[in-house]
């Protein structure tokens, strides 16, 4: 059952003028270049620390037809939000200053960015989804020295409590 919970996760129709929260949407200017992918939020507590996380996805998932998959398909971009520790409330955080937050893009499933500025607003959140805003600039992991420019981010997603 639970691989079916987190393939549901990731399933969803990407789509504009949807009700908050049901959008099910990633989507910002990356280096200058539109993106959008499907989006889905989860929460959980992690195993043996009973630590909860709270994670916003964007990302093409691999195709499946039993929604077992929740993998990036190969060479498409990915893009994290999460949050250690809390369900993060509805205001702005910034992202070099907030305590357990990561948020990383990938372009492939080669090379990974770490943001080290910006801004993530949580503009609601609650049972039925979150929505919100976000933009940064991040250094490429381990040690740079590339960087991305993501701007005009968003995401409108539903909440997903996986075990």
């Amino acid at each position: 059952m639970r691989a079916v919970v987190v393939g549901c996760l990731l399933i969803g129709a990407c789509g504009s003028g949807a009700a908050p929260g049901e959008g099910n949407f990633v989507a910002a200017t990356i280096d200058g270049v539109g993106w959008r992918a499907k989006g889905a939020a989860m929460t959980r507590a992690l195993p043996m620390t009973s630590t909860i996380m709270f994670a916003i996805d964007g990302y093409t998932p691999l195709p499946s037809t039993d929604f077992t998959s929740n993998a990036p398909a190969p060479g498409t971009p990915r893009l994290r939000i999460e949050f250690t520790g809390a369900t993060p409330a509805p205001g702005s955080y910034d992202i070099a200053s907030t305590r357990d937050l990561q948020v990383t893009y990938g372009p492939d499933e080669n090379r990974t960015f770490a943001a080290q500025t910006g801004t993530i607003v949580i503009s609601r959140i609650d049972p039925d989804g979150v929505d919100g805003t976000f933009s940064f600039v991040g250094l490429l992991t381990p040690g740079g020295p590339e960087t991305v420019a993501v701007t005009g981010g968003s995401f409108s997603a539903p909440i997903w409590i996986v075990p």
